[in-house]
């Protein structure tokens, strides 16, 4: 799986996740061969694997995460490693080096064998921990694209969760359990160990066969890029783009939805079906407008991928068909459009910026108020005439 991921797009944060899956195959071979086998008793100095893949867990899956919403490779995130390099050097400099002959009923369940357990648990939950954080905290307008990759992670977090909750568990009851009840349990957790290893390769397998799109990063430009200028989506029609391949795009392109691609979002109410067809007067639409751009400059609403007409007229303190005739009258605009002229703004402005210059075009698509990269892309290729990544090699200046 690991050798499938990096073919498909070998980006940092896919080398993250091919890795992961990497160290769980390995990780559940040696426990197998550890826990069922005489391999303990024949090559008892290869229980380090386990521990030190453990101590990676954390770092790898937090990484790959932070490598989604960032581009270039930092050297100092290997400082992340450190605890698995420290790990390294005391077992093969003490345990197999000053300790003497390495034995395995010396090392498992002895105080320093409890003390590097505690300490990948810690790890573990330290990581996770802060991966649910960050993911919560962009948890707001997810579009498919990036809900499946939630998915995913938070697929990956409970799967390690669930082992780190067992492990504590053990270790919680490891001096109340007798002899044999304790080796029952030992045994119980690490069936669970191996078994959830293999949930995770099988699920994930499962997972990348049905929505392949997750691992290529280019996906979306490439898609957008080929398209033919007079293929470009209008207002609006960008928010409701279907994905390719999706139910919804084949019954747009059979006619079947005959729903035009200017009709707002939420159903007409009572109220704008009785609105009066009145022009409104210049200065009184002027007056609506400079107060949309303060309000929209103060409190930066458009950044809220979910936000509605309804949601923006209640804001203003002025009926949703007002404000719907302000933009169409006096604009020229329907909202979705006015809305999204100013996330692309927004995206300019991220693009150029030395503060989110390392920023990957998913962390910029969210930060921007778009609901998908793939209606980020083809609204800022429509608003600027060219892709976010055509344009920030613009306007980003040359080294040296």
């Amino acid at each position: 799986m690991s050798q499938l991921i990096l073919v498909v797009n070998r980006c940092a944060a896919n080398v993250f996740l091919a890795m992961f899956f990497l160290l769980t195959g390995i990780n559940a071979a040696f426990q197998f061969l550890l826990v069922f086998t005489d391999f303990r008793l024949t090559h008892p100095e290869y229980v380090f694997v386990s521990d030190v893949i453990g101590l990676c867990y954390g770092p790898v899956l937090y990484l790959y995460y932070r490598y989604l919403l960032r581009e270039d490779f930092c050297s100092r995130d290997l400082l992340h490693f450190v605890p698995a390099a420290l790990f390294l050097a005391y077992f093969f400099l003490y345990e197999l080096g000053v300790a003497g002959p390495f034995q395995y009923e010396n090392y498992i369940d002895q105080p320093q064998h409890v003390a590097v357990l505690c300490t990948i648990m810690l790890s573990n939950l330290i990581y996770l921990s802060l991966c649910l954080f960050s993911i919560r905290r962009r948890k707001s307008g997810r579009g498919n694209h990036e809900f499946r990759l939630i998915t995913l992670l938070d697929f990956l977090i409970g799967a390690l969760l669930l082992k780190s909750v067992f492990n504590v568990f053990v270790f919680g009851f490891h001096s109340i359990l007798g002899t044999e009840i304790m080796d029952m349990v030992r045994t119980a957790k690490d069936t669970v160990f191996i078994g959830t290893n293999l949930v995770i390769i099988t699920g994930a397998q499962i997972f990348f066969v049905r929505y392949p799109e997750v691992l290529n990063r280019d996906w979306f430009e490439h898609s957008e890029s080929t398209a033919e200028p007079s293929d470009k989506p209008d207002g609006d029609a960008a928010e409701s783009q279907p994905a390719p391949g999706t139910a919804q795009a084949e019954k747009k392109q059979t006619g079947s939805d005959a729903t035009p691609q200017y009709l707002p979002q939420s159903a007409p109410t009572a109220e704008a079906a009785t609105a009066p067809r009145t022009q409104i007067p210049d200065a009184q639409a002027q007056a609506c407008i400079d107060k949309l751009n303060r309000l929209l400059d103060e409190k930066r609403m458009f950044l809220n991928a979910e936000l509605s007409e309804k949601d923006l007229a209640e804001a203003l303190g002025v009926p949703s068909y007002y404000l719907s005739k302000v933009l169409n009258q006096h604009l020229g605009k329907r909202f979705n459009e006015y809305i999204n002229e100013r996330r692309v703004a927004e995206a300019q402005r991220l693009l150029t910026s030395k503060d989110t210059a390392n920023r990957t075009m998913f962390a910029i698509s969210l930060d921007s108020g778009f609901k998908s990269e793939s209606v980020f892309y083809t609204n800022f290729k429509k608003f600027t005439g060219c892709t976010p990544r055509a344009y920030k090699l613009q306007h980003t200046p040359s080294k040296g």
